[in-house]
């Protein structure tokens, strides 16, 4: 898959006052990287099941800290520290706004270049899922040349209350231009190579209704900050 490319340039943010991410959902994934030795880790995500534009990622970072990643797709992103006691009590999370990167998606125009298709439905752990694909539109020795990889989401469709999960903001802005891919929260998610090669797998461990918030204190108008830019593909 693409290495991404990060870029900094300044950008004004405009947050009025304070700021609130709700969040009602806590998604616990098992990630298994497959490399010369296999990885296996555990990411768990926040979500709002009526609105995908924003998640937070929530890392073990000490005996008494976790490392949460704020990440809203149409203006900011921050990463800090936050007491393992406050988040397990479901207490609200505050984020100074110095603590806050404006950020900006400048990749937009990928959408152009990849498609969600459907695949056979299929019975996953006993359940009932949707199968579909995110695959690049290029022809296949551009796709080898670049090593463009591609995603399969398997998707438990009891649970059509919630709108799709998409870490990457490339396929986040595909699904928002098309909406071809069905409300739910993915089961499995299998990040193929350029060979169609598996080089990555997500596994749902637990899902869990929560209720956090986390916010964004300060007037931060007109604040010129350094911005972070995802790259292209994934």
């Amino acid at each position: 898959m693409n290495i991404l490319r990060v870029f900094f340039f300044l950008l004004p943010i405009f947050i009025h006052a304070q700021k609130t991410y709700n969040f009602d959902y806590l998604l616990d994934y098992e990630q298994t990287h497959f490399r010369a030795d296999t990885i296996k880790q555990n990411r768990i995500f926040l979500t709002n099941s009526k609105d995908n534009s924003y998640y937070a990622v929530i890392s073990e970072l000490d005996s008494l800290h976790y490392e949460l990643m704020l990440h809203d797709r149409n203006k900011l992103h921050s990463k800090v520290k936050v007491k393992k006691a406050e988040f397990l009590n479901n207490e609200d999370i505050n984020i100074d706004c110095n603590q806050v990167l404006a950020y900006e998606n400048r990749y937009k125009f990928q959408v152009k270049n990849y498609e969600f298709i459907s695949l056979k439905d299929t019975l996953f752990n006993r359940k009932y899922c949707k199968v579909y694909k995110l695959k690049s539109t290029l022809k296949k020795k551009k796709i080898i040349r670049k090593k463009i990889g591609s995603h399969i989401y398997i998707i438990d469709s009891s649970t059509s209350f919630h709108l799709p999960f998409l870490e990457h903001d490339t396929e986040y802005e595909e699904w928002l231009k098309e909406r071809s891919l069905p409300n739910g929260i993915f089961l499995k998610k299998i990040l193929l190579n350029y060979k169609d090669e598996i080089s990555t797998i997500q596994e749902l461990k637990e899902l869990k209704k929560v209720e956090i918030n986390i916010n964004i204190l300060g007037n931060c108008d007109h604040v010129k900050i350094k911005v972070t830019i995802d790259g292209k593909g994934f």
